[in-house]
């Protein structure tokens, strides 16, 4: 299984990937880590029901930012290649 990283963000003037984006991702079956640091992003995949874990984040924290990569792999429970 390969591991892709895509960055969605809530805020339009940010995104790398739109909501719309996320949901087309979820549909053609993609599973999603959501990175949240205010929230929003539990809305997100509960609308994405099974295809999204929300991870929650404080991107000022170096550490939590460098944990980042294997806590995702863990919650979508991937293998990384």
């Amino acid at each position: 299984v390969a591991v892709r990283s895509v960055q969605i963000d809530s805020r339009p003037e940010r995104s790398v990937v739109t909501r719309p984006a996320a949901r087309r991702l979820a549909a053609d079956g993609y599973r999603l880590a959501i990175l949240s640091s205010s929230g929003k992003g539990e809305a997100l995949a509960a609308e994405l029901g099974g295809r999204a874990h929300v991870l929650p984040c404080n991107l000022s924290d170096p550490a939590a930012v460098e944990a980042l990569p294997k806590a995702a792999i863990a919650a979508l429970k991937m293998s990384p290649t």
